[in-house]
């Protein structure tokens, strides 16, 4: 080991007490991937003919380990690479807050997940769904002889607010994440 290398940290000993070793003693359990509380608000908008439909779903308090972030951060070059290998220790950049890049597979040292360095807060704020809508009035459709006829545009999952760095706070890295769609379309009422 070297220096920007990481480091596991002698926390405790058999009795409780540092032991100047790393070892199972050492292990503590610092987040669960249930978040504390999650939920979700929506609201209902209406003005004249227009109205406006919005869903947000929220966790927080949840922490994971993002195998594909964490595999964007071991590169050494020869795959894609997450920008903040750009802030690596380097003898040049001895103030990084990411370890140095290790080329040689058969170098021992502590794999990231074995630490809390590759836990990330999964807490997040999601834009579900937002419908706008928009309602002909009944003097046109009089004319048509409709009773009601709606033109509306969905959007769902059009944001999330989060500082996980892997393909989804919500669902992780296994799977597909949530994908962005919109939908258009008209409601006809005879």
């Amino acid at each position: 080991m070297g220096l920007g290398d990481l480091f596991a940290k002698d926390v405790s000993g058999p009795n409780g007490v540092k032991d100047g070793i790393v070892n199972q003693y050492d292990r503590q359990v610092v987040g669960k991937s249930d978040p504390k509380f999650y939920g979700g608000f929506s609201t209902d908008l209406s003005y004249k003919n227009l109205s406006l439909n919005v869903v947000f779903v929220y966790s927080n308090g949840a922490k994971k380990i993002s195998n594909f972030y964490e595999g964007s951060m071991n590169s050494i070059g020869e795959s894609m690479a997450s920008t903040d290998l750009l802030n690596r220790w380097t003898q040049t950049n001895t103030n990084a807050t990411v370890p140095r890049v290790i080329a040689n597979t058969s170098y021992n040292r502590y794999n990231p997940s074995e630490l809390d360095y590759s836990l990330q807060n999964a807490s997040y704020l999601r834009l579900s769904a937002l419908t706008l809508a928009y309602n002909l009035p009944q003097s046109i459709l009089n004319n048509w002889h409709a009773n009601r006829l709606r033109v509306y545009a969905t959007g769902s999952n059009l944001f999330c607010i989060t500082k996980y760095k892997g393909l989804d706070p919500e669902t992780g890295d296994y799977g597909y994440p949530p994908v962005r769609t919109f939908v258009l379309g008209v409601n006809f009422g005879f």
